[in-house]
């Protein structure tokens, strides 16, 4: 359907209009809300950008592609957030955040048309007091005091010694009085007991007062003037480090004791000296000796039977002492050349393929011989004293170096006395 009413004109060539008044305008650009400007290049005026803020109810203001198309009234505050606000309800349906302020008047929390909400405290200073500062950290509050002048107090004492004056009687520097000090100094003067400052604090009822004072054993008097001094007598030759029992004491010249060391650790209790039980406290001293009967734990035996690669025995002794360890049985022939044929060698070196430890360690051993010059005793006496405790002796024969597949196969008491080496 055309509803044109006139013909369109195709020619667009440029005609020269008669009495034409051309205008000329500068081009200018105006900065507009939310993102926008318009420009003016002279001839043409458009609009620049894209709205920054969408569409939506902010606060009061209610914005509608970048420009704000309706304004509200501020709401009546009547709500107050506790401390810790929770965490708010959804939105309601108008698009709000659901809190609703509390309207007291004395309700510091308000919400502005962007919906932010803050505190403010309002605060004036009275007479002779300014305030400065929102009370922010960056903006600290600052309250200043100018005291007003105050009328002058004029105070002299009469008595300098006695009682001073300072201080020049302002809030920075008042003044101060001060009641100078006895020369007497405190404590008592004959039946008066005075302070510091001289004055009567307490008496002192003496109906009988002292006349006299005489000197008893070990006390020295001595007067000069009107004061007397009582002391100890000096004791000669009792100063110095004497030792009593456990203790070191230290004895001064008049003979007290000023000091005590303990010079004795021994742990308590009860110690066995063989013939004897001594007890001893936590002091170091014996407090009691208990004679001790002993049985009999001075020999030790045992007996071995069949193949075996040595010939051990451990036992417990429970004094110091020497070891005297006998071997009957049968070891072997003394070594390739047999000792000359007498009836009776006598005690001879134990060979070397043979060797008798006590505690691990090797000790000096003899032996006796049979008539067919085979080695049937070993006699040892050690040369060390041996403590209290548990003890190992062990026989050992060739090793296997010396002699393969060696074993004891003999019938065999072994025997450990404790003895006493003579001298």
């Amino acid at each position: 359907m055309n509803c044109r009413k006139t013909n369109k004109a195709n020619d667009c060539t440029p005609l020269d209009l008669t009495n034409q008044t051309v205008i000329t305008c500068e081009p200018f650009d105006v900065c507009l809300p939310f993102g926008r400007s318009l420009h003016f290049d002279g001839n043409c005026l458009s609009l620049r950008g894209e709205p920054t803020i969408p569409d939506g109810e902010y606060g009061v203001i209610t914005i509608a592609n970048g420009c704000i198309i309706d304004a509200k009234p501020n709401p009546v505050f009547e709500y107050t957030p506790p401390p810790c606000t929770p965490t708010p309800d959804g939105c309601d349906e108008e698009g709000g955040d659901g809190i609703i302020l509390q309207p007291s008047i004395c309700n510091l929390l308000e919400r502005d048309a962007a919906g932010r909400y803050g505190a403010y405290l309002d605060i004036r200073g009275g007479t002779g007091v300014t305030i400065r500062g929102c009370g922010s950290s960056a903006d600290p509050m600052v309250i200043s005091v100018t005291p007003p002048d105050v009328s002058r107090t004029y105070i002299l004492s009469s008595t300098v010694p006695q009682i001073t004056v300072s201080g020049t009687g302002d809030i920075a520097d008042p003044f101060i009085l001060e009641h100078g000090a006895s020369p007497l100094g405190s404590g008592p003067q004959g039946p008066f007991i005075l302070d510091t400052f001289g004055h009567v604090v307490g008496f002192i009822d003496t109906p009988d007062p002292i006349q006299r004072i005489i000197a008893g054993p070990g006390i020295r008097v001595t007067q000069e003037g009107p004061a007397v001094t009582v002391s100890l007598d000096l004791q000669g030759g009792a100063e110095g480090q004497w030792d009593w029992g456990g203790y070191s004491a230290s004895v001064d010249m008049v003979g007290r004791v000023i000091g005590m060391t303990r010079t004795i650790a021994t742990p308590p209790g009860d110690y066995d000296m063989r013939n004897f039980q001594l007890s001893i406290n936590e002091f170091g001293s014996i407090t009691a000796i208990t004679p001790l009967a002993r049985t009999v734990d001075t020999a030790f035996s045992k007996l071995f039977m069949g193949e075996r690669n040595s010939n051990e025995m451990t036992f417990t002794t429970t004094q110091s002492a020497h070891f005297r360890i006998t071997y009957q049985g049968e070891l072997g022939v003394f070594g390739t050349t047999p000792p000359p044929a007498t009836a009776d060698p006598g005690l001879l070196p134990l060979p070397s393929l043979y060797r008798v430890r006590v505690n691990g360690q090797i000790v000096q051993a003899f032996c006796r011989l049979n008539n067919t010059n085979r080695v049937v005793e070993v006699i040892v006496a050690t040369a060390a004293m041996y403590a209290p405790g548990q003890h190992v002796i062990l026989m050992e024969g060739p090793s296997p170096t010396e002699t393969q597949n060696y074993v004891f196969d003999d019938i065999g008491m072994l025997d450990v006395q404790l003895i006493a080496i003579g001298v």
